[in-house]
């Protein structure tokens, strides 16, 4: 997809760590990218980031 929106992604625990840190700052680099969730099924909790994206 050329320009998501919305990136979503189901941790796991050998990305755990880059999920959350290295991934979250590139996403954020895509002028596009407004929401980027983190999905943890092992603890059933789901990470929210966002920011307002000019329009």
């Amino acid at each position: 997809m050329p320009d998501p929106l919305i990136i979503v992604e189901v941790l796991s625990p050998s990305t755990a760590y880059k999920d959350v840190g290295d991934k979250l700052a590139h996403y954020f680099k895509l002028a596009s990218v407004a929401h980027y969730l983190i999905i943890d099924p092992k603890n059933s909790h789901i990470m929210h980031y966002f920011r307002e994206v000019p329009r």
